[in-house]
């Protein structure tokens, strides 16, 4: 059996899930899934001998969370990292994979010039999409991190707010009782001078 087979490929389907996912909750089970699923798809379709893009031979977090109707941000790597850890390592397989494909098929005579400028822009062409794909990671985390700091001094100052706002009340009933006393005791006093 060579590396590259396609028997490598697929027994992870046949392998029990890892212990994260038997002990995680529904949502880490249907994302485990769906990669998996996701997983498979690529590799029937690499399998094929089909020239395929970036996004078709990768595994898409973005793609997967749209299909399984989630929020994109589950898929990172501070809230599930085994995950985005197995997403890495499928990657990087379906990467070898679809290279070896591509090698095994173009195993004939030298390449040309051509080819290899194509290949190379191809190449600065994915390292810019990656480069892409993790700014704009790291720009949703850090907006998400600046909307819940932003929240959490709305919030204190809700509270801050509703204790100024109940000393004050506090405040004028005291003002109120007193002001009630003072005009009883005015009166009282004119009803005894008269």
């Amino acid at each position: 059996m060579a590396f590259f087979d396609i028997e490598n490929f697929t027994e992870c389907s046949s392998k029990p899930d890892p212990a994260w996912v038997e002990n995680g909750n529904s949502l880490t089970k249907k994302l485990y899934a769906a990669t998996m699923n996701e997983y498979e798809k690529i590799v029937k379709t690499i399998n094929s001998g089909r020239e395929l893009k970036d996004r078709e031979r990768l595994i898409v977090t973005s793609k997967l969370a749209q299909e399984q109707d989630v929020n994109k941000s589950n898929f990172r790597m501070d809230r599930r990292p085994e995950l985005m850890q197995l997403v890495n390592s499928l990657n990087e397989q379906l990467e070898n994979f679809y290279l070896a494909m591509r090698g095994r098929k173009k195993s004939g005579p030298k390449r040309l010039k051509s080819e290899l400028e194509h290949e190379v822009k191809m190449l600065r062409k994915k390292v810019k999409e990656l480069e892409n794909q993790n700014m704009k990671s790291f720009l949703e985390e850090a907006i998400e991190r600046e909307i819940l700091e932003n929240q959490r001094d709305l919030y204190e100052r809700l509270e801050r707010i509703q204790s100024e706002n109940k000393i004050l009340h506090n405040r004028v009933a005291n003002l109120t009782t007193s002001n009630q006393e003072l005009i009883r005791q005015i009166a009282e006093i004119m009803n005894s001078s008269s």
